[in-house]
């Protein structure tokens, strides 16, 4: 069985009852208050598309392709500035760990 998407276009029939004074009064009273009677005049398809699954995981699912590895991603969790590239914090490694050197094989 495949997957469709219907797009939807539906006609709708809305009365309201306001007290105004004009025209304008009455018309912006009327999208201020909800109506007092609501008709469906008509609906009519106006797209079918047929989609493949992965169409259906990206957009109509709410179980996307990335849920599963963007929150778990390397230095997510640790590091929450997502302005804080690899060389701030090789600086901020040196500052706080006192056991940080700047390497070497003669001990310096």
């Amino acid at each position: 069985m495949s997957k469709w998407v219907i797009e939807n276009v539906e006609l709708i029939k809305k009365t309201y009852v306001v007290e105004a004074y004009g025209e304008p009064a009455a018309i912006l009273a009327a999208k201020a208050q909800a109506p007092t009677k609501v008709e469906t005049i008509g609906e009519l398809a106006f797209d079918v598309t047929p989609i493949n699954e992965y169409e259906y995981n990206k957009y109509y699912t709410e179980n996307t392709h990335q849920h599963d590895w963007v929150e778990g991603a390397s230095g997510r969790s640790v590091y929450r500035d997502p302005d804080l590239g690899p060389d701030q914090l090789k600086d901020e490694d040196r500052e706080t760990d006192p056991d940080w050197s700047y390497g070497g094989t003669n001990g310096d």
